[in-house]
């Protein structure tokens, strides 16, 4: 429910939100119910025992826009995130744009500076390194990357199966641009 209503008060920014996750489950179709007329909402069916890299590549293969952001259902985003992170990327002509994030406990939130190389093979290598977050979770990617390069997640892998994506992404990139938000 955050991370629909955080989409839901994107400001000043078209997006296409592809909802990936099964039809069965009660919860996720009273979300569609809920947040349908408030979001551009595109359901991509799947069953319930596809793991979430299956999921993250229904999400890739049904994607339209210029820019992909994945965003995990317990994760959210700021009012304005979106719009920064594409206008970032639009001004700098950039193919990644990386930006700072949160990290949230229970007593306590923890913000993470993520200042990143301007090169997709420094950028790759500080992934590598554990110098940069290998998530998807704070970066806006151009899909053109993914669909190029034949990139997609490793079905089967479904903890940290971005790790196995975002240093080919990077390293793929000719410009990657830091938005120190």
């Amino acid at each position: 429910k955050d991370c629909l209503e955080s989409l839901s008060e994107q400001e000043n920014v078209e997006i296409e939100t592809l909802l990936v996750g099964s039809q069965d489950d009660q919860k996720f179709q009273q979300l569609v119910d809920t947040y349908k007329d408030k979001i551009s909402l595109n359901v991509i069916p799947c069953s319930i025992e596809e793991g979430v890299a299956k999921k993250r590549n229904l999400g890739l293969e049904n994607a339209t826009g210029d820019y992909i952001y994945f965003i995990d259902s317990d994760d959210y985003v700021e009012p304005a995130m979106l719009e920064e992170m594409y206008h970032k990327a639009k001004v700098s002509s950039a193919d990644i744009v990386i930006a700072d994030y949160y990290v949230n406990y229970p007593q306590k939130q923890i913000y993470k500076k993520q200042v990143a190389p301007s090169t997709g093979t420094e950028c790759a290598r500080w992934i590598l390194s554990g110098r940069l977050h290998s998530s998807n979770s704070n970066k806006l990617i151009k899909r053109e990357l993914y669909l190029n390069n034949n990139i997609s997640f490793i079905e089967g892998i479904n903890m940290w199966e971005d790790m196995s994506t975002i240093a080919r992404i990077c390293y793929l990139a000719n410009k990657v641009a830091y938005l120190p938000q």
